[in-house]
């Protein structure tokens, strides 16, 4: 058992945990990074996992506005309930994030259009 934070819902149940559980995890922290609150916080670690396993986290708009939309799903993807629905592999959640990163800001979009 695990920082019950950080727990994945398969975790909470008792079972296996896999690498849907680490991308599941890296979501967690993904999340607490953008938003500076957990993604899912009880009063205690019992309430903690019953929010992994029935409720969703606000949206990361709430707390940061200016987030990529593609960003805030991709997250979101890494805190799916089923591990199915999550990235394969961290590689593919990697390729996700370099894809976003690589996309120019709505800033350099005008900026080169600004010096045409």
């Amino acid at each position: 058992m695990g920082t019950a934070s950080y727990m994945s819902p398969e975790q909470v149940l008792g079972q296996r945990a896999e690498a849907a559980s680490d991308i599941f995890t890296l979501g967690c922290v993904l999340y607490e990074t953008v938003a500076g609150v957990r993604p899912f916080a009880g009063r205690h670690d019992l309430a903690t996992m019953d929010l992994i396993l029935s409720a969703e986290p606000r949206s990361l708009r709430d707390s940061c506005p200016d987030i990529p939309p593609e960003l805030e799903a991709t997250i979101r993807r890494c805190l799916a309930k089923a591990p199915g629905e999550r990235y394969g592999s961290a590689r593919d959640l990697q390729t996700s994030l370099a894809a976003i990163l690589d996309k120019p800001s709505l800033w350099d979009r005008l900026e080169a259009w600004w010096r045409r």
